[in-house]
């Protein structure tokens, strides 16, 4: 039987390979949000790639993609703050 998520979604509809179920995620301010815990095959970013990275799903976020400090230094990017750039 196939996990399915809060939404009744399974992990091939939206083409992730694992679902871990609950996952707390600790917010840039400091503050715990609930979301799903789930994990892919591999993330690919300008040829580089992260095997079996972990995301979490949230509701409700200003973006529709944040990455983890943990999967930028995987994939080599640097933030440059002062020009509001990302670094590959």
């Amino acid at each position: 039987m196939r996990n399915k998520l809060e939404d009744e979604d399974t992990p091939d509809d939206i083409g992730f390979h694992t679902y871990e179920g609950k996952h707390d995620a600790i917010m840039a301010n400091q503050t715990i949000s609930p979301g799903e815990g789930v994990r892919f095959n591999q993330l690919k970013i300008n040829e580089k790639i992260v095997t079996n990275p972990r995301f979490v799903l949230m509701e409700s976020l200003g973006d529709e993609v944040i990455i983890g400090a943990e999967t930028m230094q995987e994939l080599g990017i640097i933030l440059d703050f002062k020009n509001e750039k990302l670094i590959f």
